[in-house]
């Protein structure tokens, strides 16, 4: 299975299919422990009842890894649910086309931001020294995710940046056009704060 990091197109179902291997294998190995260890005391007291033959330290080990596979299996009920929320192919190519065109800001794919109680997927997202831009999923709610994301950032100290987050694909790629403009001379001090940026969206997102 080809490595895709958090940002990387098309994370968040690779992501879920790496998590999903990784639970099944956790608790198969908890299950194939906890058998092993009943039937190595059945067959060292015979005629124990199948009942008493998990009392052995092997049962402790069995349960003992249960916790982590637990917590992995909830990892992967949430990268389950985001990963329809990849960005969509037709789009990826049409960035990938603008990308061979002109230098483009940093770019990141595939962040799955959570609040208590909403879910904000951004499909893409680009950083320059000073705004974030973002297509946002039609079903989210534009100015809490922007509020979202603006919290995050001033929570790591970083303030006076623009966030806008647009849900028509055409208006996000002209806005993407216009910001390449901008920021053809870009310095790598400028290049290190929309990296700052972008770290703070990674950290945040699923």
């Amino acid at each position: 299975m080809k490595k895709v990091v958090k940002g990387q197109y098309r994370y968040l179902p690779m992501q879920f299919q790496k998590e999903l291997i990784k639970t099944v294998a956790m608790f198969a190995t908890s299950i194939a422990i906890l058998l092993i260890g009943m039937i190595t005391t059945m067959h060292r007291y015979p005629g124990i009842p199948w009942a008493d033959s998990k009392n052995n330290i092997l049962t402790v080990a069995a349960v003992l890894g249960l916790l982590p596979a637990s917590r992995s299996l909830i990892s992967t009920i949430m990268f389950a649910r985001g990963k329809k929320h990849t960005c969509p192919e037709k789009l990826h190519d049409r960035i990938c086309e603008l990308q061979n065109e002109q230098k483009l800001p940093l770019f990141c794919y595939d962040l799955y931001f959570t609040s208590y109680d909403k879910i904000y997927p951004v499909y893409a997202m680009a950083a320059t020294e000073n705004e974030l831009l973002g297509l946002l999923s039609e079903k989210a709610d534009v100015n809490k995710a922007q509020e979202h994301i603006k919290e995050a950032l001033q929570k790591d100290g970083q303030k006076n940046v623009t966030v806008k987050l647009y849900q028509e694909e055409d208006k996000y790629l002209d806005r993407i056009r216009a910001a390449v403009s901008a920021n053809a001379s870009a310095t790598e001090q400028e290049a290190q704060k929309a990296a700052s940026h972008m770290e703070v969206m990674l950290q945040i997102s699923l």
